[in-house]
């Protein structure tokens, strides 16, 4: 049919063109041809499924001793840990594309780098991505025109945490300049992503701390940062108040204390249709909606490092709680964002750049 078509209009074209009299075509003209072009799939379509990618968290844990229950040896697990990040994928999945009615594919990345970039700078023809991103990188995803916040996730009634930089000799953001760094490693949040952009936005150069050393578990580092090893390391805020960590408390104090950050932001990309926006949107509240309680003046609870029972969650939330760090929901927006916002316009990070 459509070489059909083609041949008609090429006919006619050549028809009104002959001899001397032939038609000048303005530049401007539409091509005849583009209105048989294929139509983009819409995400969410079976065709098209919608990718929901996750940067599976352990920064928001609970701490768990080997078999020897030696606190030192502790590691950190996610606080889900009777679900795999395999089986909280399946789950999900499972669960939001029977509530929405949309084809959905759920990723676990290795950062919020590589779920920008698949929001941001998708390679694939018509794939896009909702990803749930940290608060800083939300807001780089914003600012660049990515998508929109649509939620933000809730951990024991809470939405936001923030970090706090501890050490045995009383240094802070300021003191840390040509001294050595402890962190988990380069994408931990707590103990290096925040941190640095905390330092930036005090005009503090991240690159002027001399040295930056890697530990694999938070107990190690614990015991590196006391021992005088490392100047200091950064933490999610209450971390020292865990039982775990109870032998720590008098050879670490807090120094500096970070600004609260959400426990993840879902940007929903600008394609994703309205009907189909507002179904995956109900999915998630029907899923994993949570009340915030207020205190007697209507605020939300302080943030701190809080328990979640696992026993009480469903399978979809503790998939939820597995992959983000968080087992709730709760709606949000630009303006919900504004501190993280004011936040991340005292850094030197700009729009476009990298989380």
């Amino acid at each position: 049919m459509r070489r059909s078509l083609t041949l008609l209009l090429l006919f006619l074209l050549a028809a009104c063109g002959g001899g001397q009299d032939q038609v000048i075509v303005p530049t401007n003209t539409p091509d005849p041809l583009a209105f048989f072009a294929p139509t983009p799939i819409s995400p969410g379509q079976p065709e098209n499924p919608l990718r929901i990618v996750f940067v599976p968290r352990t920064d928001v844990t609970t701490f768990q001793p080997d078999d020897t229950g030696d606190a030192a040896d502790a590691t950190a697990v996610p606080a889900a840990a009777a679900l795999t990040i395999e089986q909280a994928i399946s789950a999900l999945d499972a669960e939001l594309e029977a509530t929405s009615g949309l084809a959905i594919e759920i990723l676990a990345v290795a950062s919020d780098a590589e779920a920008l970039n698949l929001l941001c700078d998708y390679n694939d023809e018509d794939r896009f991505a909702a990803p749930w991103l940290g608060g800083p990188s939300a807001v780089l995803a914003i600012q660049r025109g990515c998508g929109e916040a649509v939620f933000e996730g809730v951990r024991a009634g809470r939405t936001r945490l923030g970090g706090q930089i501890i050490s045995a000799s009383g240094v802070g953001l300021r003191g840390l300049s040509g001294r050595t760094y402890c962190r988990l490693g380069r994408g931990d949040f707590y103990s290096w992503i925040l941190p640095s952009l905390a330092l930036d936005a005090d005009g503090i150069n991240p690159t002027s701390v001399t040295d930056v050393d890697d530990v694999e578990q938070y107990p190690l580092l614990l015991d590196a940062v006391s021992a005088g090893d490392c100047a200091a390391t950064g933490v999610p805020e209450g971390f020292l108040q865990l039982d775990t960590f109870e032998a720590y408390r008098n050879r670490i104090t807090v120094t500096s204390t970070l600004s609260p950050m959400p426990y993840g932001v879902l940007i929903y990309p600008p394609e994703l249709l309205l009907d189909d926006s507002a179904a995956l949107t109900d999915a998630f509240l029907e899923i994993a909606g949570v009340e915030i309680p207020e205190d007697d003046t209507g605020a939300a609870p302080d943030t701190d490092l809080v328990e979640v029972d696992t026993d009480a969650l469903t399978t979809p939330q503790l998939a939820l709680l597995t992959l983000m760090g968080a087992e709730g929901v709760q709606l949000t927006d630009e303006e919900s964002l504004a501190d993280v916002f004011e936040f991340m316009d005292a850094t030197e990070i700009v729009a476009g750049g990298q989380p």
